[in-house]
């Protein structure tokens, strides 16, 4: 074969206090808050391993097996099944009823399952759910299977779910390259209290906590018409758990003249997972100015291969407050060229592979005022860099530059720092600046106004080049 398919096993950090999307991800451990959805006082270990004990390894290659006839047997003559025992434990001290879901990322065809010994899964049949992985959100077909657990999860007791999966000998390259790099496989566990529950039996009172619909959500993919605005789009979308919606040609947004309003994602809409993919088009931010790009409902915002331009007039563009473009809430961006300088209000903001311009001697690139930032690979033209600064109460908690490009810049070094806390942590590494200005300490990746050694600052694998 020229080709081979990762097998990938995710699970989902879930419980009915958070949203159940937007959080699915590569496992690396069995902690049972990333695998299991708990209600009442109950406590389930998820556990994943080899048939050893020792814990289930990602990223196995997983190639067409070889097994002598026709059918697959589970013998020692198998060769090439990856072993993947899923087992479930009762870890607290409640009496519980629980049951596993498992996804298998479509087409299953020629893919065989090795169920415990005793589990007769029952089929729930196909969805698209919305799975990030490396960061992305996938909307991928699945096939599902709930395994339910007949009787009272005693503490101290386990039942077991999966044993080992096989890919058909028959399989091709035009059926490996299908799934891409990874075949995805998702688990996920849920159990609640059977006190009060007891004459509903294990099934019922689960289906009574959770309902009887699968725990990921419903994830859809929509391109955005010829004619049909963002709102029209957004508002399509708005009950679904993840979207992405993808740009035919330019939009525009109308930001709002009051700091809060016109969210791209309203405080009751269910999306907790939005996508807005470019496909190299212009997004043009209109209105009064005010108003931050974000997920009023704490979802997460992503935007990619796109251009983000500012047109909008905020009622005093000359205050440092008001002349940015906003966003708020948690957001992504990759690959987006900005035209225009921004201010992040933000929990979480993640760059990859951006371009920034500040086109006016008075404004920065990037304004970070609160929350987590980081900018990896990411290009900074124009007069001036990054700044940050806490203002008004906020607090920055960790900004991260890495691999990144300053250049030309006529006003500033390449990051300008303000007023920030001691809990504060500033990473900068491994990047490039050359032809910006000395600033107030003549060493032309930063300036400070508060002292470096009162906050956690580092800085390494930098280089300077300055005519």
């Amino acid at each position: 074969m020229s080709k081979r398919t990762w097998i990938t096993l995710i699970a989902l950090v879930a419980s009915l206090l958070i949203a159940t999307t937007g959080t699915l991800a590569y496992l690396t451990d069995t902690d049972s808050d990333v695998n299991v959805m708990t209600l009442g006082n109950v406590d389930i270990d998820q556990i994943e391993t080899n048939e050893a004990g020792e814990e289930f390894r990602q990223n196995q290659p997983l190639f067409p097996a070889y097994y002598p006839g026709d059918e697959i047997e589970w013998d020692d003559e198998l060769v090439g099944e990856i072993e993947k025992y899923v087992d479930v434990e009762n870890v607290g001290e409640s009496d519980a009823y629980a049951r596993t879901w498992v996804a298998f990322e479509k087409e299953t065809d020629l893919i065989h399952i090795k169920w415990a010994e005793g589990v007769t899964p029952v089929e729930k049949g196909s969805a698209t759910i919305a799975a990030v992985i490396d960061g992305e959100l996938l909307l991928q077909e699945y096939d599902l299977y709930c395994v339910t657990y007949p009787d009272v999860l005693k503490p101290g007791k386990s039942y077991s779910v999966l044993e080992e999966i096989a890919m058909d000998k028959t399989a091709g390259n035009d059926y490996v390259a299908s799934f891409g790099d990874s075949y995805d496989v998702l688990v996920l566990t849920q159990a609640v209290q059977t006190a009060n529950l007891e004459a509903l039996g294990a099934e019922a009172a689960l289906d009574e906590a959770f309902t009887e619909n699968h725990p990921w959500g419903e994830a859809v993919e929509e391109d955005i018409a010829s004619g049909e605005t963002l709102k029209d789009a957004l508002d399509n979308i708005a009950d679904k758990d993840a979207a992405i919606l993808n740009m035919t040609g330019d939009l525009e947004w109308a930001t709002g003249g009051a700091h809060g309003s016109t969210p791209l994602v309203g405080e009751n809409d269910a999306v907790q997972n939005l996508v807005i993919d470019g496909n190299g088009n212009t997004l043009v931010a209109t209105g009064d100015g005010v108003g931050p790009l974000r997920a009023a409902n704490g979802g997460t915002l992503t935007f990619k291969n796109m251009t983000i331009k500012d047109e909008s007039v905020s009622y005093n563009e000359g205050a440092w407050e008001l002349g940015y473009l906003e966003f708020g809430g948690d957001l992504v961006f990759e690959n987006v060229n900005f035209v225009n300088a921004i201010q992040l209000e933000s929990d979480n903001a993640k760059f990859i592979n951006c371009t920034f311009n500040s086109n006016k001697d008075s404004e920065y690139a990037v304004w970070v005022c609160s929350g987590n930032a980081s900018f990896e690979g990411c290009t900074f033209t124009g007069t001036r860099g990054i700044k940050l600064h806490e203002a008004y109460g906020s607090e920055i908690d960790t900004v991260t530059v890495d691999d990144c490009t300053f250049k030309d810049l006529s006003k500033k070094p390449g990051m300008a720092i303000g007023d920030l806390n001691a809990d504060t942590t500033v990473s900068i590494t491994d990047s490039t600046f050359t032809n910006v200005q000395p600033g107030d300490q003549g060493l032309y990746i930063y300036e400070t106004d508060t002292d470096v050694t009162t906050f956690n600052f580092t800085q390494s694998g930098n280089t300077t080049n300055v005519e």
